[in-house]
């Protein structure tokens, strides 16, 4: 599972999470779940689409398509992701997922809706990811987009600091089989990232 990675817009910002994806698909995994936020946002609308969120995308839809069921979870920051491009490359987008690991049973959701409190928040939330708000991107002229996404792309991601499996490690009793699959994926740092 990958959450909160907070990828930059910019090209090369996708180089980390695709070098991590190849040596993930050579693992086989029964699956991958993307739990929110993968890049520090994501409109999933072609006018605001960059080569790093296209080559990161290619990438997911080649894992998806060489078997290994790519499941997405909405973060806060992804907006219209359902018939979009990104729906497309992955196997389903959905607000949650159950997932049963040996005797386990798992919810995966990216957790934005859990304090029931937060009305700012769940106001936000209601506003910007709506079908007015959809409809209201048709009439974003294409250089209008790529001008906020060129000028908010890079300055506003998560910077780049010690390696994932440090922070990580220092967060969190590590299982060995976690410890093992750690260091076979050989971690880089993408932001704040999990793998269960």
């Amino acid at each position: 599972m990958i959450g909160d990675s907070h990828i930059g817009l910019a090209d090369g910002s996708e180089q980390p999470i695709v070098a991590w994806l190849d040596r993930l698909e050579a693992l086989a995994p029964r699956a991958l779940y993307l739990n929110g936020d993968l890049f520090h946002y994501l409109i999933a609308d072609d006018k605001f689409c960059t080569r790093s969120v296209q080559l990161v995308f290619e990438r997911l839809r080649a894992l998806r398509d060489a078997g290994v069921p790519v499941h997405y979870v909405e973060g806060n920051r992804d907006f219209f992701l359902e018939g979009s491009f990104a729906e497309e490359a992955v196997t389903d987008v959905a607000m949650e997922y159950a997932v049963r690991a040996g005797a386990r049973n798992y919810l995966i959701v990216h957790g934005d809706m859990i304090n029931d409190r937060d009305w700012p928040y769940r106001f936000w939330r209601f506003a910007s990811k709506n079908a007015v708000s959809r409809l209201a991107l048709k009439f974003i002229p294409r250089r209008t987009a790529r001008n906020f996404v060129d000028s908010d792309g890079d300055h506003l991601c998560v910077p780049v600091g010690r390696s994932l499996d440090l922070r990580l490690a220092s967060a969190m009793r590590w299982s060995s089989a976690a410890r093992s699959a750690a260091a076979a994926l050989r971690w880089p740092t993408l932001g704040r990232q999990a793998v269960v």
